[in-house]
């Protein structure tokens, strides 16, 4: 929600928003694969195969057809567009609204999630930072390296885990795996730096130096929320109900959040950027997480939340 709200206006008063925005456009989203990776990754249930793959298939896939659906319309109202069913089969093959892809993602997750957790419980701790570094070159930094250096050829493109495949395992780590003051101290300062890096970054794009987008690098980003992640894990004693309470809503609230957001844009007229998208942010937030707490109270509705 962040992202599509306050992520996507306040570029035009960014120094107003400054360094925590700057961080928290550059980490929400991967914070999110790094929970995926936490939750399906340390869970003995995912080696169960039968109850896994009933459960996640009920949970991802019912939710995305129905919402791909819903929004197969709701466009149609947002956008201006005559009333159609034409399209209507794309709504098994495409998303209808840009933050589906999440759920058709997690489906690739889903699939290969038992093979991944067996093989990532048989190695060691070095041998998974290991795995989880490899991919960062491989899927990550080489689209860095485009960035400054169109030219340069990438051998690997998303395929199917693709450049958010280190969040998932880094999640694992973090959950399944202790961390030493010394390499504590090493993922904190790769964090600062990258935090810094990315800041100095979308200060030049916006003084015009540069032509990066805002949120363009990788693995710096990568670097930034794995001590996120870690700094929340060992410092962060958050009560465990008011979390399993929002748990219980966020994926709902997530798959309602661009009808919200849409009414929101073509009802309330835009004033100053920073301003106009903070009570956006409120609004959508509030107001998605009422709706998914209405309806997992209904009990036929409930599986598609």
């Amino acid at each position: 929600m962040f992202h599509h709200t306050v992520g996507t206006t306040a570029a035009a008063e960014y120094a107003l928003g400054g360094f925590p925005l700057a961080i928290a456009m550059h980490s929400n989203t991967m914070l999110f694969f790094a929970m995926s990776g936490f939750l399906f990754f340390t869970s003995e249930k995912t080696l169960n195969f039968k109850h896994f793959y009933k459960d996640k298939a009920l949970r991802i896939l019912v939710p995305f057809f129905v919402w791909n659906l819903i929004y197969f319309f709701t466009t149609q109202y947002f956008y201006n567009r005559p009333f159609s069913f034409e399209g209507f089969h794309y709504i098994f093959t495409q998303v209808q609204e840009a933050h589906l892809w999440y759920l058709r993602y997690m489906v690739s997750v889903v699939i290969f999630a038992p093979f991944i957790k067996r093989m990532l419980d048989a190695l060691t701790a070095r041998q998974v930072t290991g795995l989880m570094f490899i991919s960062v070159i491989i899927f990550m930094l080489p689209r860095d390296i485009v960035l400054v250096y169109p030219k340069f050829v990438l051998l690997f493109n998303q395929g199917i885990l693709g450049e958010w495949f280190p969040y998932l395992l880094m999640g694992y780590l973090v959950a399944k795996h202790t961390f030493g003051k010394k390499l504590t101290a090493a993922v904190y300062t790769a964090g600062i730096a990258a935090a810094i890096f990315l800041f100095t970054i979308t200060t030049l794009r916006l003084a015009g130096v540069i032509a990066q987008s805002f949120r363009s690098f990788w693995t710096p980003a990568f670097f930034l929320s794995t001590a996120i992640f870690l700094f929340a894990k060992k410092h962060l004693n958050i009560p465990v109900r008011p979390i399993k309470f929002l748990a219980n809503l966020t994926f709902g609230a997530y798959l309602v959040h661009f009808i919200f957001l849409k009414l929101f844009t073509r009802f309330v007229p835009l004033h100053r950027a920073i301003v106009w998208s903070y009570t956006e942010l409120i609004f959508v937030a509030v107001s998605s997480f009422v709706f998914a707490f209405i309806i997992k109270k209904i009990k036929f509705l409930r599986a598609i939340v």
